[in-house]
């Protein structure tokens, strides 16, 4: 009923049926004023082509009143004032042509010394409607070709889903135009919006994203994290937007937030990680819900450097482990060392709690003493900044073993045994 006495109210103040015109034809009269003659014709103009807009509105909405009563999904009615912004907006786009002046009133001079004038259209009612009709029409085409563009493009479910919701972003903003397109399909024609939410919903529901399988990586490598989504509806997911994070096993430090499936692992300290790849469906339409795959990232140290062994005894990579105590505590420490031509040296170390860290140093022996000098950068074990080994060696099993006693740690007191064993 109230949107029915606002339809009403169109009728009454918008135009007036002149008694003795035809049936068919409606009266429209504008009244302007101006500073003289000419300004108050087009001031009156202006008023006419206004109040057929107005008409149009009405004509047109009435066809859909049901449609733009309720324009949301919970079946909220739109109110007045968002139904006359929609009016204004809809006189903006209107084009009404065939305007032709009737008659003409000119009034007297007024007061404040400006010019006053009355002007008079008849247009036919079926003249209107074939308007509205043209406005309707090209008003679906419009948006008949944007669905047209989508679907030729190719562009793979994202971007199909990304030119839907645009389509429907720009139709909730006008529910005229919401409730006014169709669409031709082979099953019948549909309502344009209700036609691209059904197609939306449905992928949801199409869409698998594969669990991810345990990962392991080399510091410095970049690990590309195998996301796969897919559709029977399509035979390409598109470009899709992931949202993955790291986190340190049973540790407390902040996760670390990716929007690349490529992971540099270069910053990252050697050990295990719980990730989690978050596929933001919801980015590209709201009508779909985000799907999060978590998975394990385990990260090694760096390969030793791929260059020409030493001729000698030493050249070669050696691995051995040394245990000690100190200051209360007992330490058992994995070694790898490789011993290269040019007097230089790559040697990792991996402790029990899974801190571990790798670098580059120098080595040499002469004289049945053995040396090697190391600092690691950021070192992820506190108690070993760097290794200064300086000892006596004995080579055994035909120089597949090498013993040789040094000091553990920098603030260690004494030495202890080192038993290296030669892997390649």
């Amino acid at each position: 009923m109230k949107r029915n006495a606002v339809m009403l109210l169109f009728f009454l103040c918008c135009f007036c049926l002149s008694a003795g015109a035809a049936d068919d034809l409606i009266e429209f009269r504008g009244e302007g004023t101006g500073r003289d003659q000419t300004e108050a014709r087009a001031a009156a103009m202006n008023d006419i082509a206004v109040q057929i807009g107005r008409y149009m509105f009405a004509f047109i909405s009435s066809d859909y009143k049901e449609q733009l009563i309720y324009q949301s999904e919970n079946g909220r009615p739109i109110t007045d004032t968002e139904y006359t912004r929609l009016e204004t907006r809809i006189l903006s786009e209107m084009m009404v042509s065939n305007i032709a002046i009737d008659k003409e009133f000119p009034m007297p001079r007024q007061p404040d010394g400006k010019y006053k004038i009355i002007l008079s259209c008849l247009m036919s009612q079926s003249g209107l409607e074939t308007q509205k009709n043209r406005y309707t029409h090209n008003l679906v085409e419009s948006y008949a070709a944007q669905f047209r563009h989508i679907k030729e493009r190719g562009g793979g479910l994202a971007a199909d889903v990304r030119g839907w919701q645009d389509i429907m972003r720009t139709l909730d903003k006008n529910p005229l135009h919401k409730a006014i397109t169709h669409l031709d399909i082979p099953e019948g024609r549909v309502n344009l919006y209700n036609y691209l939410s059904e197609r939306i919903r449905a992928l949801e529901g199409s869409i698998t994203f594969a669990p991810i399988p345990a990962q392991k990586a080399r510091k410095g490598e970049t690990i590309h994290i195998p996301v796969q989504v897919r559709s029977p509806l399509y035979p390409s997911a598109g470009q899709l937007e992931y949202h993955i994070t790291l986190s340190r096993a049973g540790g407390v430090s902040l996760p670390i937030a990716y929007n690349t499936a490529a992971i540099d692992t270069s910053p990252l300290p050697v050990g295990v990680y719980q990730g989690s790849v978050e596929l933001r469906l919801a980015d590209i339409s709201s009508l779909l819900r985000n799907i999060t795959r978590e998975f394990t990232l385990e990260v090694g140290l760096p390969a030793p450097p791929e260059k020409p062994f030493s001729t000698g005894v030493f050249g070669g990579q050696w691995s051995g482990v040394i245990s000690y105590s100190a200051n209360g505590r007992t330490y058992r420490d994995n070694y790898t060392i490789a011993v290269y031509d040019d007097g230089t040296c790559w040697i990792s170390v991996a402790a029990e709690d899974g801190n571990a860290q790798s670098g580059s140093g120098s080595w040499s022996a002469d004289d049945g003493v053995f040396r090697l000098d190391c600092e690691f950068r950021d070192p992820a074990i506190a108690r070993l900044p760097g290794l200064r080994w300086l000892g006596m060696y004995k080579l055994e099993s035909n120089n597949r073993r090498l013993r040789i006693n040094i000091k553990p740690a920098p603030d260690y007191s004494g030495v202890v045994g080192l038993t290296l064993h030669r892997e390649r």
